[in-house]
C-alpha cells in the first residue's frame, strides 16, 4: 500500500457563454418599487462590515459548483437581490436567509438605485 501510486484526475472547468441579461428600465423600476416596499431584499441592504455573510445570506451562493460559480463571477455581479416570498424562518445576525438569488451587473445595479432613490424622492416631498 504505501508504494502503491494514486492517480488524480484532473478536473477543469468548462466556460459557457453569458446568461445575464440587461434587464428593462420597466424591470428594474419595479424591482425599485418592491425593495422600498419591503418585498425585495437586496446586497445594497447589507452593512459593509457584513459583507463576509453574503453566502450566509443568499444561500444558493453557497451552493454552486465551480462551473457555476465561474459563470456568475464572469457577468461580475454588482447586486444581489431575492424576494422575501423565498425567506427561510429564522435568519443570521439581524439578516433574513434566503433560498433563491439573482444578480444585477453595474450597470443595471447603477439604473437600480437611481430609480429606488426616485422612489424616496418623491415620497420626501408629500
Amino acid at each position: 500500500m504505501p508504494n502503491e501510486k494514486v492517480e488524480i484526475e484532473e478536473y477543469k472547468v468548462k466556460k459557457n457563454k453569458s446568461t445575464y441579461r440587461k434587464k428593462s428600465n420597466e424591470e428594474l423600476k419595479q424591482l425599485a418599487i418592491e425593495c422600498y416596499r419591503g418585498s425585495v431584499f437586496t446586497s445594497y441592504q447589507i452593512h459593509q462590515q457584513d459583507m463576509n455573510m453574503l453566502q450566509s445570506i443568499f444561500m444558493p451562493l453557497a451552493f454552486m459548483n465551480p462551473a457555476q460559480l465561474k459563470d456568475t463571477y464572469k457577468d461580475k455581479p454588482h447586486m444581489y437581490y431575492s424576494y422575501e416570498k423565498d425567506a427561510f424562518p429564522g435568519g443570521i445576525n439581524g439578516y433574513g436567509c434566503y433560498g433563491s438569488v439573482a444578480y444585477l451587473n453595474k450597470e443595471d445595479g447603477d439604473r437600480f438605485i437611481k430609480y429606488y432613490n426616485a422612489i424616496e424622492d418623491k415620497l420626501e416631498k408629500l
